[in-house]
């Protein structure tokens, strides 16, 4: 039987942390003798929250913090959502497992849940993917996309505190929000 402690490094936001613990929950149901202990590590991209992502560098500023980390051996893996892995790794690490893909689609939170096709003319909708920027254009033209970051609970918050009428945002991952904020 295999002993010791697995590190997983991982972020600090309710997404992170609920992948890294679904992580956990795997290696430890599987090998009983392993310990698992989670490492979070800041990132650029959790630090300079107000700057778009595209200023700082778009991909990678979410991993590479927790990538020189398992470069170094302060952790032994890495938890991360695909979507911030650059298709481009540093030499020296590798993608070993990649999981069933949970739900893909997004969501809007809307004050007083207005749906989306009810959303009034010149609504500010906040997002900080271009991708659903454009998505959402497409559909109400007329629409202001305001650039906003931030994890779900702080994201969830600026809808109030920025007079904004909506937050488009990925759909959470199962454990990641419980659906109650909005």
């Amino acid at each position: 039987m295999i002993k010791g402690t697995i590190r997983i490094g991982t972020r600090g936001s309710a997404l992170a942390l609920a992948q890294a613990n679904w992580t956990k929950e795997k290696i430890e149901k599987n090998h009983p003798g392993i310990g698992v202990e989670l490492i979070i590590i800041k990132t650029k991209g959790d630090i300079m929250q107000d700057v778009a992502l595209v200023k700082i560098g778009g991909k990678g500023v979410f991993v590479k913090e927790i990538e020189d980390a398992l470069l170094r051996g302060d952790i032994d893996l890495a938890v991360h959502s695909m979507k911030d892995v650059p298709s481009l790794l540093p030499e020296g690490l590798e993608i070993a497992v990649t999981p069933e893909r949970e739900d893909p689609r997004d969501v809007l939170v809307a004050k007083n849940r207005v749906k989306f096709e009810a959303m009034p003319q010149r609504a500010r909708i906040g997002t900080g993917s271009l991708r659903r920027g454009f998505q959402i254009r497409s559909i109400l033209p007329d629409v202001e996309i305001v650039p906003i970051r931030g994890n779900l609970d702080t994201r969830l918050k600026k809808v109030e505190i920025e007079d904004l009428d909506a937050e488009s945002l990925p759909l959470p991952a199962s454990g990641a929000w419980d659906g109650s904020a909005g």
